[in-house]
């Protein structure tokens, strides 16, 4: 609150005071007829407008009337948050204030006589320092109620992580409003997470978010055309392991992780990220998976065309069989097994003889030889591709 110097005496400023309603009153019909914004909205009536104009005026008055008396600031928040909740341009707000401030002036001259002729410098220097000063508290309070109305408008705030994760953001300024709206810190540890299907019901992505809550992480999150993406804030010295348990318990589709990053200009990497590695569970799992932890899975989700190529190259005719899911389940626990017939058999529960059997026709078939590296690395890629929804 600022504390103006003293000044002259108050005679015609006490004028001013008693006759602030019609001051008001006049203050109001001047900008209703100078401002196209208050000309044309409907949304503030002359009453409120004529209300706001008389508690600036009185409080600028004060100022000029008393020595000592400090700039009370209530009259202008108020102002402030009502023409930002009423859609008045902030341009026209600042623009009434300067109505105020000539009106109060053209006042001040009319009213005085030559024995006060001295003072007038310093009440127009009191008078201008007072403007500003409520100007600025106006445009402080317009700019928080402005970012209450976002931060309340859960469609704002998803529009804005959305164009954060999508690298949309071009300006430097336009960053940081989004991050004011999202109360989101520039630099900290971040992960994105993606998460096959649609976003859930509210109830469903309340409880996703809750869960992670409970572990100390704030999370905030979108709708994507097949999945949907969260980003997720990892307070100093947290494992990202703590996020992907907090997944594990609480999703029920296949997820992905990003690596942990520190600069919110890198989140369209890590989006990214969080999809290549969201493909490198198999479909309609509720694996979760790190970017970077499934290096053969990683490679086939980054080029998922020539995935799709190679498992028809490779496997052939044999996804055409009516038993291939059969077959295809002894290949993969063969790898799985490290290549132990054995192990496979009593994981399937039948004779060793049978797995041989099975893997002799997948070779028929295939033309490809589990004991040959360079074929069992082709088969296993080609399986890896299937399992992954690339057939």
């Amino acid at each position: 609150m600022t504390r103006l110097a003293s000044k002259p005496g108050p005679a015609v400023i006490d004028a001013l005071l008693a006759d602030v309603d019609a001051l008001a009153a006049e203050l109001a019909d001047i900008i209703r007829r100078g401002d196209f914004s208050y000309a044309e909205t409907t949304n503030v009536t002359l009453e409120e407008l004529t209300t706001a104009c008389r508690d600036n005026l009185a409080g600028i008055l004060a100022v000029l009337g008393r020595d000592g008396v400090t700039v009370d600031r209530s009259a202008a928040v108020a102002a402030g948050r009502l023409k930002a909740e009423r859609d008045i341009p902030l341009p026209a707000v600042l623009h009434a204030y300067r109505m105020a401030g000539r009106l109060i002036w053209e006042h001040v001259v009319r009213r005085s006589d030559a024995s006060q002729a001295d003072a007038l410098p310093g009440i127009a220097a009191r008078m201008w320092t007072a403007i500003d000063e409520m100007s600025s508290v106006a445009t402080d309070a317009y700019t928080e109620a402005t970012l209450d109305r976002a931060r309340a408008d859960a469609e704002t705030r998803q529009t804005m992580l959305r164009a954060l994760l999508r690298g949309e953001i071009q300006e430097r300024a336009h960053l940081q409003e989004h991050l004011r709206v999202l109360r989101l810190a520039e630099h900290g540890r971040y992960l994105v997470v993606c998460i096959d299907g649609p976003r859930p019901e509210p109830d469903r992505a309340g409880s996703l978010e809750q869960s992670l809550a409970r572990r100390g992480l704030q999370s905030q999150w979108i709708g994507e055309l097949r999945f949907h993406a969260g980003l997720v804030a990892l307070p100093d010295g947290t494992d990202p392991g703590r996020a992907v348990a907090a997944l594990e318990a609480s999703v029920a589709n296949r997820a992905g992780v990003s690596i942990a990053f520190e600069s919110l200009e890198a989140a369209p990497q890590a989006f990214r990220e969080a999809q290549l590695a969201m493909q490198c569970a198999p479909p309609s799992t509720s694996v979760v998976s790190v970017y970077g932890e499934r290096s053969t899975a990683l490679l086939l989700a980054q080029a998922p065309d020539g995935a799709r190529a190679m498992a028809h190259t490779v496997l052939g005719a044999l996804l055409d069989l009516p038993d291939a899911d059969s077959l295809l389940e002894t290949l993969s626990l063969w790898f799985e097994c490290e290549g132990s017939a054995s192990a496979v058999a009593e994981r399937q529960h039948f004779h060793r003889n049978t797995i041989h059997q099975r893997l002799r026709r997948i070779e028929q078939i295939t033309g490809r030889t589990v004991s040959n590296p360079v074929a069992a690395a082709e088969l296993y890629l080609a399986l890896q591709a299937v399992q992954l929804g690339h057939s």
